[in-house]
Formats: structure tokens, sequence, C-alpha cells
């Protein structure tokens, strides 16, 4: 072979290496903010008295942060051609398991949101659901994701050759479709309770709005339509992001799949900045914001 054209096949990988690289630490540095934001808000809404929250936000929100910590557990060893095998497997298993539990963690939040969205117009008790499910709806995504990880340990030790580093070198993965069809599988039905539970409470706001034309108010939230709107706005979020999640999992292996890694990643940033919410600004800020007037519903996870 002629040496220029060695020269540039030589160049070319070096380029394709390089190029790598960038998208390997963009993945990771995206991931570490994200996992950074999420942990503060959650831990300022915990810790604050002045703050209230649903438990279902508390749930999403811890969900998203070992989610974002499930991609990260490779650092050290995404150059290396076979990061330890056992290592690899339980963050293949991490990651596979984490999407779906977020997704039902998802489910949980806007159920919740149904609930409260009923209650408000309809002038009803947010009792629907008794105390056992509501506390089965709240532990279930732990009892999947531990589920999940525990029958993919399983399937794995059969044959442990099957785990290995995806080529991007941002995760390790398993070659078998079983687990990411579980995965897809799971991500796609709670995508579709998500949606039939949105478009349900679009219809109810939509048609309360068409009848009083102003806003609506329970007796003791004073939670208004805006409020109720941007709470739905907050839902469609998630659904997009767990539209990306399955996105990103369809085209594995794929020669987008750096590109849509790294925008997998980025949904933690985004999570952070919904989340992100005025009254823990004042909380952080209390001499900047303590003239303001605003203050935020305790019932609603949204400023």
């Amino acid at each position: 072979m002629p040496p220029l054209v060695i020269s540039l096949l030589l160049r070319s990988d070096q380029q394709e290496t390089d190029l790598q690289w960038k998208s390997i630490v963009a993945f990771n540095i995206i991931n570490i903010v994200g996992a950074v934001g999420i942990a503060l808000i959650f831990l300022t809404a915990l810790c604050a008295r002045s703050l209230s929250r649903w438990k279902e936000w508390y749930l999403l929100l811890f969900m998203w942060f070992m989610t974002t910590i499930s991609h990260l557990l490779l650092i050290g060893s995404q150059s290396v051609e076979n990061p330890p095998i056992r290592w690899c497997l339980f963050q293949a298993t991490m990651v596979y398991a984490s999407h779906p539990s977020t997704a039902l963690a998802a489910v949980a939040f806007v159920i919740r949101e149904w609930l409260t969205v009923r209650s408000i117009v309809h002038k009803t008790s947010m009792k629907f659901l008794s105390t056992t499910t509501n506390h089965l709806l709240f532990i279930s995504p732990f009892i999947l994701w531990i589920s999940i990880m525990i029958g993919l340990i399983m399937i794995a030790s059969a044959d442990i050759s099957q785990i290995r580093r995806s080529p991007t070198g941002m995760y390790c993965y398993s070659s078998s479709s079983i687990p990411i069809g579980i995965s897809l599988g799971l991500e796609l039905l709670f995508l579709a309770i998500i949606i039939v539970f949105q478009v349900w409470v679009l219809i109810i706001v939509i048609n309360r709005w068409k009848t009083a034309r102003m806003s609506l108010r329970s007796n003791s939230k004073g939670i208004t339509l805006a409020t109720i709107i941007r709470l739905t706005c907050f839902a469609l979020g998630l659904l997009f992001c767990v539209g990306l999640v399955v996105l990103s999992l369809t085209f594995e292996s794929s020669e987008y799949e750096s590109q849509l890694n790294v925008a997998l990643a980025s949904i933690s940033v985004v999570v952070f900045v919904v989340f992100l919410q005025t009254d823990m600004l004042r909380v952080w800020f209390p001499c900047v914001c303590r003239n303001s007037k605003h203050r935020s519903p305790a019932i609603l996870p949204l400023s």
C-alpha cells in the first residue's frame, strides 16, 4: 500500500478517535452537571421547611438522578477495550433497569397530576386511589429496577461474553436482544400510559376553560388555570424525555449512537432546569429574593 494512502488512513483513524473522545468527554461532563444539579434541588426541597413537594416529585427526581449516575459508572474504563467484566455487567444492568424504572416514576407523577387537576375542576377529593394503591405505585419503580437487574444478571451469567463495552466507549451493553427488548418494551408501555393521562388532563383543562373562561381555584390552595397549564407542559416535557430514551435504545449501535447518547445525557440538565423553581431560589438567595411577592402553591411541584 502506498505511503500516502497509509498516512491518510492513519490520519482518518486519529480524527475518528479524537471525535469519539470529544463525545465521551461531553457525555461525562453533561451527566456530572445534571447529577450535581438534580442532587442539589432534591436536597434543597428535602431540607428546607418552607418547601413542599409531592412524594411523586421526589420519586421522579431520585430516579432521574440514579439514571444519570448509571451513565457515569464506566468513567475510568471508557478507554479500555475490555473493562472489568463484573463491573461492566453491573453498569449494563443499571442502564437497562434505570430507564424503564424512571419512566414508571413518570407514570406515577402524571397520575398524581391527573388526580390534582380532577380534584380542582370537579371539586372532589383526591383520594380516588386507595392508600395501598398509592403506596404500591410509589414503590413500584424500585421493585421494577431490582427485578430487571436481578433478571438480567441471571441471563448474562449464562453467557458472560455477551457483555461488552459499547463501540462509543460510553457504557457497557449486552449483545443479546433480551435486555434491550425488555427495557424498550416496558418504556413503550409506560409511554403509552403517560400519553393517555396527559391527553385526559388536557381534555379536562380545555373543557373547563371553554365553560369557565376564568381562573380555576381550589378552596384552599389557590391554584390557577395558568398553574395547571404549566404543570401540563412540565409533564409533556417528561413525555419528550422518555421518548428520547426510547429513541436512543432503538438506534443503539448505529452511526448516530454517540450523538443520541449525548442528547440523552442532556436530559438530566433539562430536568435540573425544569425542577429549579422560584421558591428554591428564595431559599438559596434569601436576600435577593426577600422582596418577591410570588409564592408557589404548596401542592404543586411547579413554580
